[in-house]
């Protein structure tokens, strides 16, 4: 919230909102709303890039954040809504992890101490995991058995920790398609997809095709023609695309 005031009904009772709040809504969720000469900077944002940003998204939805909690947060979104029409596109993933990193520390300030030092030992754990994951992901060879040796930790501690992202395998390929997709978004990156998709690990590039096409709706070709041929003022959409 920027300005004005605006009162939701999440289906947990009607609360107000006010300049400096923030709220986290899952958008498949029955919501009521009234605003009052209200202005709103509202991401929408898949729940896979979310689960990324701050881990395991339970007990979110509708999760308020109020004064400190939200200053350097609201404080980004204004600066990156000035800015970001005259952003290169290069620099739009930096501005994804930044978003991120800032939420997650909010997140872990309003759940309450306790709550956020399990959800911190969680992050944590999922944080060097996909540095590991992120490190090999050139290696066609690099699967789940080698990434629960180099991590340290069992099996069971990382089935747990990645219940949400559907387990081990999934994630390791959730990693090599966002590589691949941050690669196509960049214009200074002239290679073949198959050359791109060897990169990221993948030994066939139909199967790296028809991955990228399940993930994000859209095939490699065709999304990296749409994002390299926008225009400055649609940067936005641009960067919005960083979070689906």
């Amino acid at each position: 919230m920027l300005s004005g005031r605006l009162t939701v009904d999440l289906g947990m009772g009607v609360m107000g909102l006010t300049a400096g709040d923030l709220v986290i809504m899952d958008t498949n969720a029955p919501l009521r709303n009234e605003a009052y000469d209200v202005h709103v900077a509202t991401l929408s944002m898949a729940s896979r890039r979310l689960e990324d940003m701050v881990g395991p998204l339970d007990g979110l939805h509708g999760l308020v954040a109020h004064g400190e909690q939200t200053e350097l947060y609201i404080s980004f979104i204004r600066s990156l809504l000035e800015s970001l029409p005259k952003l290169e596109e290069r620099s739009l993933p930096g501005l994804t992890t930044a978003l991120g990193g800032l939420l997650a520390s909010m997140i872990e300030v309003r759940r309450g101490s306790e709550n956020a030092f399990a959800q911190s030992g969680q992050n944590t754990r999922l944080l060097e995991l996909q540095a590991v994951v992120d490190a090999r992901l050139s290696d066609p060879d690099f699967g789940p058995e080698e990434a629960i040796v180099e991590v340290g930790l069992s099996r069971a501690t990382l089935y747990r920790a990645l219940r949400a992202q559907g387990g081990l395998a999934k994630f390791i390929l959730a990693r090599r398609l966002e590589y691949v997709r941050r690669l196509l978004s960049h214009p200074g990156e002239d290679r073949r997809f198959g050359v791109i998709a060897r990169a990221a690990g993948f030994e066939d590039e139909s199967q790296a095709n028809r991955a990228f096409l399940a993930r994000f709706g859209t095939r490699p070709g065709t999304y990296r023609a749409a994002v390299q041929r926008a225009e400055p003022d649609e940067q936005f959409r641009t960067w919005q695309r960083e979070l689906r």
